[in-house]
């Protein structure tokens, strides 16, 4: 089932870098800037070749334990820095995990909790309670026994095997179809919502949100696009932090962002994977395990939007990703294309522009 909420806008009116050549950067940076020590460096490089012989063998779930105790040194020689702002220290307090098995990616599953529940830290009300609370009661569509989270364990535990498998091959497939990958990589009113139906059952359930823009302008030589916005985690919600809390229209005290990017297109927000914010498996078994999985759901519910509406098919597809996100981008841009070129996809790839905004590159290169 996909079911998710349709919305008006606002009431107010040519060479990649290879697994082998790749280096893993935390420790040089951080020394470089002064945050860890030469001891923290050197163990740093340490795993990290460790983790580029692991990714050379195949063995992605040993590299992911790697990479999480990678984390744990830089953690431990940088007084906790923020991994999303090298020049802050994160404050968490994060716990180091019993499992000695997962202990690295239990305490990367807390700093993603507490980092996304912390950020626009000026807001006055938590993300959880916000979306649990007003946007449920306004939705009408959730179901009783669905509680949204700021990250989806679930979800990360069932992708532990695909977390570091690199993407680069996906890329390589969608330049040489002719779509254009750009990546950028760094450190870091009322509701006015028509609420739509609930959407007819179809075989997962992902929860969507699209925003029709009341920015569109109908110009047959410049169609007005759509964006659709994946959050990373794996496991990050982005009904949640990418509509209210980066890119919507609407902040978490439902006050306008004058910012949106909606000034500029539709926007298309999903929960993905299932098991993800409001979006979830009856079962976690069958929460996905790949990349793969996930981009083959994601091309369903595009199958489930699009080709039944012809204004809908009129908008070039954007599709805009960050931090982990970047490696279901590309591997949904290639289930798409595939999808598009068999005939049983009506959309068209933004003028054969594909976007990914990351925040680390690692999405696609781990």
């Amino acid at each position: 089932m996909f079911y998710g909420v349709l919305g008006t806008g606002v009431a107010l009116g040519d060479s990649w870098i290879s697994p082998e050549d790749f280096v893993f950067s935390w420790g040089p940076l951080l020394k470089d800037v002064s945050r860890i020590d030469n001891n923290g460096l050197n163990q740093s490089n340490s795993l990290a070749l460790k983790i580029q012989q692991q990714l050379a063998e195949g063995k992605y779930e040993d590299a992911t334990q790697t990479w999480g105790d990678l984390e744990d040194v830089i953690l431990d020689h940088s007084n906790d820095v923020d991994f999303y702002n090298f020049m802050l220290d994160a404050g968490n307090g994060v716990a180091t995990s019993t499992t000695k098995t997962l202990k690295g990616v239990e305490k990367y599953l807390t700093y993603l909790s507490i980092k996304f529940s912390s950020t626009n830290g000026a807001s006055a009300v938590d993300l959880d309670s916000f979306m649990n609370g007003p946007i449920r009661e306004k939705l009408q569509i959730i179901p009783q026994n669905l509680t949204w989270g700021e990250q989806s364990d679930i979800v990360f535990y069932a992708m532990v095997g695909d977390f570091m498998k690199p993407r680069i091959k996906e890329v390589d497939e969608l330049l040489t179809k002719g779509v254009n990958v750009t990546i950028y990589n760094g450190q870091e009113q009322k509701m006015g919502l028509k609420i739509g139906d609930m959407s007819k059952f179809v075989p997962a359930h992902l929860f969507w949100w699209h925003y029709r823009s009341p920015y569109r302008v109908e110009d047959p030589s410049n169609p007005w696009p759509i964006i659709l916005w994946l959050q990373g985690g794996p496991g990050a919600s982005g009904v949640g932090f990418g509509n209210f809390l980066e890119i919507g229209p609407l902040d978490i005290n439902l006050e306008p962002r004058n910012s949106t990017w909606l000034k500029k297109a539709d926007l298309l927000f999903v929960d993905s994977p299932v098991g993800t914010g409001f979006s979830y498996v009856e079962d976690e078994k069958l929460a996905v395990k790949t990349d793969d999985e996930s981009a083959t759901d994601l091309t369903t519910l595009l199958k489930f939007l699009f080709n039944n509406d012809e204004s809908l098919q009129k908008s070039p597809l954007y599709i805009f990703a960050e931090s982990y996100g970047g490696k279901f981008a590309v591997t949904l841009g290639v289930s798409a294309l595939k999808a598009i070129e068999a005939g049983e996809l009506k959309l068209q790839l933004g003028g054969n522009n594909f976007f990914l905004l990351s925040r680390y590159s690692y999405a696609l290169f781990h």
